[in-house]
Order: structure tokens, then sequence, then C-alpha cells
């Protein structure tokens, strides 16, 4: 089963990100979390949770992001750092921009400060990189071509991508209309 933890830009829209997203995913079960603003979506298709959250990024304007779920986890900080390791270094190529985030909501075991955790697992990841591609990787914290993501969310913790060419072609495709205006 594919899953995805979806964000919407603000709490107020998140109504409206639940439609798009049921829109584009009409056979998934799209809810909405205990937490405002996040929509956890469950699709049992062939599709990858990649493809899904390339489809929902590129159909959702109201959408923060469309986290494609690669692993669970506990929400602990080892447990997060060994699943961001293996998805990071999965998903990041070689000649990739990345960086690491965490958000942190509900109750949950990870009392480290969310900086020190980016740090410590985004190093991690710079150092797993290095040794995987036998390069030094580029490390983007502003617009990364792969963010990797730790969505904790209560006591489990959704650990996956978003890519930054997801949302680029969305944006770099506006629907045209005719130059007299009509529709």
């Amino acid at each position: 089963m594919a899953k995805l933890v979806v964000t919407s830009r603000g709490w107020h829209e998140t109504g409206q990100a639940l439609h798009e997203v049921r829109c584009a995913l009409p056979t998934a079960r799209v809810r909405r979390a205990r937490f405002l603003g996040v929509l956890l979506v469950d699709a049992a298709t062939e599709a990858d949770a990649l493809g899904l959250a390339e489809r929902v990024s590129r159909a959702c304007g109201s959408t923060g992001h469309a986290t494609a779920v690669l692993a669970e986890v506990e929400s602990e900080l080892e447990p997060i750092r060994e699943a961001a390791l293996r998805v990071g270094s999965e998903q990041v190529g070689p000649h990739d921009s990345f960086c690491f985030r965490i958000t942190k909501r509900g109750a949950h075991r990870v009392t480290t400060p969310t900086p020190d955790v980016e740090a410590e697992i985004g190093a991690a990841l710079v150092a797993a990189l290095e040794r995987r591609h036998g390069t030094r990787p580029r490390v983007d914290l502003g617009h990364p071509d792969v963010t990797v993501i730790a969505e904790v969310l209560g006591p489990t913790t959704a650990v996956g991508i978003v890519r930054k060419a997801w949302r680029e072609r969305a944006e770099a495709s506006p629907v045209t209309r005719p130059a007299d205006g009509s529709q």
C-alpha cells in the first residue's frame, strides 16, 4: 500500500487540500490526521508512493508538500535516524542537492531540539552519501532537489521524500487561455 503525508499551506486551507487530493487520487483513502493541516493518504494501487506524491504535487495548489512515505518507525531518535539514512541513501542521487527536515507533532519521545536533530541526521546523511557516491553531496537548505522528511505524528514517524521537480513541473505548466480571453 502506498502512503503519503500531505500538508496544507495553512490550517485554513486544509479543506481545500482535502478536496484537491481526493480529486487527484479518487480511489485513495484520504483522511485528516489529528493534527491541523495534515492529511493522510492510503492508496491500494499499482502506483508507488513516489508516483502518487508527484501526482498530488502537480494537481494540488493548496498543499504545502506531499511526502512519499518510504518508512514508518517509532517516534524515537535512533529509529528515525536509521530510516532517514536508508531513505536518503536510496533516493538522493550523486548529482542531487538535498536537506533533511523533521516536523514534530503530538506526544513523542524525540526530546532533542529540532535544529539539533536536523543537523545531526543531515551530517550523517552527508557521510552516508559520500560513501555511496564517492563524492561529497551538495547540501541546500533553501531549495534542495530532494528533501528527506521525518513527519513525527505522535507515536509514529513517517519518513520519506519530496522532490523539487514535482512542484516545478506543476508551476511551469500554467493553464493557458486564448488571447481573446474566452474559455
